[in-house]
């Protein structure tokens, strides 16, 4: 009966994995792809836990600029659950989703009903500028973050275009933000 229970609980876990991994899997093909109804758009963002009903939405991208031809993936891999696990540790409210793109980056979706553009613009920057100095000060990783700010749920695929436009650049070159805004 143990052995049963014990295997039982092991599927359970499983099951729960796999479908964190389903719901990021199509929050991701939301984000690269225009072509969901509105509907469909909606029932996805609902289902990963991102309100369709804020004034205002962010679409971030994480890059990690230290990635070196010689990593495996083991380490390339730890490097990104490192800096994920230090953005949700800060417990903010406004991160409603962050997804995996690839070994190097990383997209955040972030929400709020209380702030207006810019004031949330300035407090992604400062979610960031922690990020930044804890992993880099704790591991030496270097990240850059582009990314756009829309006032709809219906646009985050347009966001996250626009996101990947924004130049890639290890320091930021265009002033003292710490995200390279798409404007």
């Amino acid at each position: 009966v143990k052995n049963l229970i014990s295997n039982n609980d092991s599927l359970k876990i499983q099951m729960q994995e796999q479908m964190l991994s389903i719901k990021n899997e199509t929050f991701y093909k939301l984000l690269c792809h225009n072509q969901f109804s509105d509907k469909e758009i909606f029932d996805v963002l609902e289902n990963v836990g991102v309100p369709c009903d804020d004034k205002i939405y962010a679409l971030l991208i994480i890059h990690l600029n230290d990635i070196s031809i010689d990593m495996n993936i083991e380490e390339l891999s730890m490097q990104r659950m490192l800096v994920a696990e230090s953005l949700r540790n800060q417990k903010c409210v406004e991160i409603r989703n962050i997804v995996f793109i690839d070994f190097e980056r990383i997209a955040v979706c972030m929400s709020s009903n209380e702030m207006t553009g810019h004031s949330f613009q300035l407090h992604a920057e400062n979610i960031i500028r922690k990020l930044q100095e804890y992993v880099h000060f704790d591991t030496g990783i270097s990240i850059s973050v582009s990314g756009d700010v829309v006032d709809s749920p219906l646009k985050l695929s347009k966001a996250f275009a626009h996101a990947q436009l924004v130049p890639r650049v290890s320091q930021n070159i265009f002033g003292n933000h710490t995200i390279q805004w798409y404007d």
